[in-house]
Order: structure tokens, then sequence, then C-alpha cells
């Protein structure tokens, strides 16, 4: 080909070129907005944990998706000959849509299961060192009595127009309630259509339940700047969001829980450090209500 031929040919192309290529990424630079690693992926993590690792690890995902691909791909694209039609098939992906965004509605169960000091150890990725010792079968039978919570879903649909992001509202009655620096914490047992029926109240006529526990944290144990204060038998509601806190736990916790106090003068200086990572799922009460005890009448 001529470079007259050429010229004429890019000319005939160029205007062409210029719009679609201005508008390609005005639109990606858009959409890509909704999605930004900057400022929308951390605000939403943000929501479901105050991890400052996991938040801060977001770009960083961002940089490694981008580069490391290229340690596979860079002797094979230094042999291509043509690149115009390997650009344009591995940049399509970056065209489509993301998927259909789904809500999720449903309520939140406790799962209550054992954890064996053999697991401790595998998530703390670290050895077990009593085996060869005297307290070998001791460590051995340690268990924990864990209780997780979890999110069971009853209905999934299409977003709407003006979706409900992370809300929460949960209302039950006190069975503990503690301070956590200077959050406030309260333990609920909730009763309602989805826990199991084990009996039945003939005073009442009613079903007796076997409840659900969740956890409702009250950020300073303020809401609107007002005190809150929760006593046990409370009844109380909540609304707010779910938001997962991740926290170490370190061996001796883990023996003191399990009531093996005894057991830590056994830990040698070298296992001091050994933790392992937990999480715990609370509502973050955003609006709180304690309901008056009933008086009976004179």
């Amino acid at each position: 080909m001529s470079p007259i031929i050429t010229e004429q040919h890019h000319r005939k192309h160029l205007r062409y070129n210029i719009t679609v290529n201005v508008l390609d990424g005005s639109f990606f630079g858009f959409a890509l907005g909704f999605a930004s690693y900057v400022t929308v992926i951390p605000l939403f993590l943000s929501q479901l944990t105050d991890s400052a690792i996991l938040i801060g690890l977001i770009p960083a995902l961002h940089s490694f998706g981008w580069q490391f691909p290229q340690l596979f791909t860079a002797n094979w694209v230094s042999r291509l000959r043509r690149f115009k039609p390997a650009v344009l098939f591995f940049t399509i992906q970056e065209r489509l849509p993301f998927g259909e965004l789904i809500q999720v509605e449903g309520y939140l169960a406790d799962a209550p299961y054992t954890e064996s000091i053999q697991e401790f150890f595998r998530d703390a990725k670290a050895s077990p060192f009593y085996e060869d010792t005297e307290q070998a079968e001791a460590w051995q039978q340690i268990e924990i009595e864990r209780i997780g919570t979890q999110i069971v879903v009853t209905t999934l649909a299409s977003i709407s127009s003006d979706p409900r992001l992370n809300t929460v509202t949960i209302q039950g009655v006190v069975v503990r309630s503690w301070k956590g620096g200077a959050d406030s914490f309260a333990r609920l047992a909730i009763y309602d259509q989805h826990t199991e029926i084990i009996g039945h109240n003939e005073k009442k006529g009613l079903p007796r339940r076997k409840p659900h526990y969740v956890t409702v944290r009250i950020p300073g144990g303020e809401v609107d700047g007002k005190k809150i204060v929760i006593h046990k038998r409370n009844r109380l509601r909540a609304s707010g969001h779910l938001h997962i806190h991740f926290y170490r736990q370190t061996l001796p916790q883990i023996l003191e829980r399990a009531d093996k106090k005894g057991l830590i003068e056994t830990i040698p200086s070298k296992a001091d450090g050994i933790y392992a990572v937990r999480d715990s799922l609370y509502v973050i009460g955003v609006s709180v209500i304690v309901f008056a005890k009933r008086t009976s009448k004179q």
C-alpha cells in the first residue's frame, strides 16, 4: 500500500475513530466511577468491616490485577505480528456490564459450632508444640464453643431503583449487656416466626421457641447524642447495618475461654505470639428503642 493511499485511508476514518474512542473512553470512565477502587469500593467495604488491612488492600489488588498477568503474556505478546486483534479480544470484557445486582432479604440466625485446638493452630499457621509433652492429651481434648451469626436468605430480587443496602431491623430481649471501650453491646434473644418451636406455653396459649442470638453494637453508647442505658431483660429494637469486626485471639485467651487456665503455664516462650484472626458479625445500632418494663396494676 502506497503512502498516498495510506494517508487517504487514515483521513477517511479519522473522524469516526476519534468520535468512537472519545465516546468509549467517556462512558467507560463514567461507569468505572460507580465502582471506583479509590472511593466507592473502600466505602462499601467499610460498612462491612473496620479492618484497615482489608480496606487498604483494594488499590493494591487493582494494581496486582493489572501487572501480574503480564508475567505470563509478555513473551507471547512480543511475538505477535499484529497487535490490534489481540487488543480487541482482551479488552472487550472491559466493556461488558457488571452482573445484575441482587437484593437479598432474610433474617439473622446464630450458628453454634465447636472448634478444636488443632483447628486453632491451623488457623494460626503454627505447629502444635504440645505433641511431645506430658500435657499432650490435655491439650488435644481442648474444645471451644463458638456461635457464629449467619444470614438466612428468604427472597432474592433484582435491585430496585430505591435499594435498601445493608439495612437491618431486629427486636429481642436483652440477655447480656457490656461495655467495650466507649461502645455499648447487647446480646439479644430473638423470638420470631423463623425460630424453632420446642414446646407450647399452656398458660399463655403460645408456642415456646428456641431463640436466635444476635449482638447489637452501639458506637459510643449513644444514639443521636443521647446515652442509651441497657439492662438485662429489656426489650430492645435496633435498626442499622451489619458490620464485620476482625480481631486477634491469642492462645492464652483460648485457654481461658475453654476453662483450661492451668495450661497457660505450659506455653513455651516461643509460642507467646501465637494468635488466630477471628471475626464477629454485629448489628451497628443507628436507631435504638429500649421499651419500658411493664408495671403491674395496683
